[in-house]
């Protein structure tokens, strides 16, 4: 089977070599459509999710202040602290870096796989050229917050959405 020599920008990002062979025939790219209609929605119902987790985080604001009418901030702490096990298996304090606990603790269960990924943007990667300028303690904090944040961001969050 040889493959095309064509430039022609393919019809979709999804498995975009299949416009690449040569003579392929139109049931072969209305499957490869159909599929790529699949992830089209898939990624339209990311973005609604992103939506209503964002407005779920934005309830909280008013909770908060209709909690804090009839408890301290002291009891809503200490609240925290005894629900910390059900957000988080594994106790925060484990994490040495305090940035990226209370990041962490700041997503109260609420993250999603792009709040989980703007996390380990901001808050764990920290030096773009991390191979080559950064030195040895520097390179081991930095495997230190990505496996902290696998461990207290990402699993418990597959574990919600049920695809550990």
């Amino acid at each position: 089977m040889t493959t095309a020599t064509t430039t022609t920008k393919p019809a979709t990002r999804f498995l975009p070599w299949v416009d690449m062979l040569a003579e392929v025939g139109s049931p072969i790219i209305k499957q490869r459509d159909q599929a790529a209609a699949l992830l089209a929605e898939a990624d339209a119902l990311e973005r609604q999710a992103a939506e209503l987790r964002r407005a779920a985080v934005a309830a909280r604001a008013p909770l908060l202040d209709r909690v804090l009418k009839n408890w301290s901030l002291a009891e809503l702490e200490q609240a925290a602290n005894r629900a910390e096990s059900i957000t988080h298996p594994v106790p925060l304090h484990c994490i040495a870096d305090a940035e990226l606990r209370n990041a962490i603790r700041a997503l109260e269960g609420a993250q999603g796989p792009l709040d989980v990924l703007r996390l380990f943007n901001q808050k764990v990667i920290r030096q773009h050229n991390l191979l080559s300028t950064a030195s040895e303690d520097e390179r081991r904090a930095t495997l230190a917050r990505a496996l902290n944040w696998w461990n207290f961001a990402v699993v418990p969050m597959l574990e919600r959405m049920g695809t550990e």
